[in-house]
């Protein structure tokens, strides 16, 4: 189906689809608010073959074709028409609009300007939501070590308290729900911090 593309000032303004008459003007189908356009300044509507022609129906105002005043003229593929200070672009054809697959593939400018599938938004929504998980279980984790060194000491000092005889209980023992330490030996929070970094990694490979 063809359109015109509707610029000012090298603007796009408008993009309008049409197959019957579509009229040009301060009035009609494609409004321009020029004092050097008529009400019914022009009109372009199907002819023979499926072509389309222009014709200017102001009997003061012009309407150019790529340049050249006209009263009647088939239009082609892309030809340029100039009312007041409105170009109108015809084209046969929409112009197409490049999915996902494409861009990425491709690598247009498209993507790497920031427009994302929705695909990668969720991925990253769940990345940023595991990351967020881990760093707080990493909080925790740091939170119960330091409640373990604190029982630690605790129990160092009752035995110190209770004489040479007194059998201070192991951290352990003392706190069986506290592990201070992973089965690698390091602390959980080190070890938890690691895999958020690592999704930390990923999700900026993303961006």
């Amino acid at each position: 189906m063809p359109h015109l593309v509707i610029r000012r000032n090298g603007v796009v303004e408008n993009r309008i689809s049409f197959a019957a008459e579509l009229s040009i003007g301060r009035q009609g189908d494609v409004v321009i608010s020029d004092a050097r356009v008529s009400r019914q300044h022009a009109r372009i509507l199907p002819v023979e073959d499926g072509r389309f022609v222009i014709e200017k129906l102001s009997a003061q105002n012009l309407v150019h074709l790529n340049g050249q005043a006209i009263e009647r003229e088939y239009l082609n593929d892309h030809d340029e028409i100039a009312i007041g200070d409105t170009m109108l672009t015809f084209e046969l054809k929409a112009l197409p609009v490049p999915d996902a697959a494409e861009a990425g593939s491709a690598g247009t400018d498209v993507t790497r300007r920031g427009v994302k599938t929705f695909e990668q938004e969720d991925d990253e929504s769940h990345l940023a939501d595991t990351l967020r998980g881990l760093l707080i279980q990493a909080k925790e984790s740091q939170v119960e070590q330091q409640s373990a060194v604190q029982a630690r000491k605790d129990s160092e000092t009752l035995v110190v308290a209770g004489g040479p005889g007194s059998a201070a209980p192991s951290p352990r023992e003392a706190h069986p729900g506290v592990a201070a330490e992973g089965k690698s030996g390091l602390p959980i929070y080190l070890i938890v911090a690691g895999g958020a970094i690592l999704l930390l990694i990923a999700l900026m490979a993303l961006l």
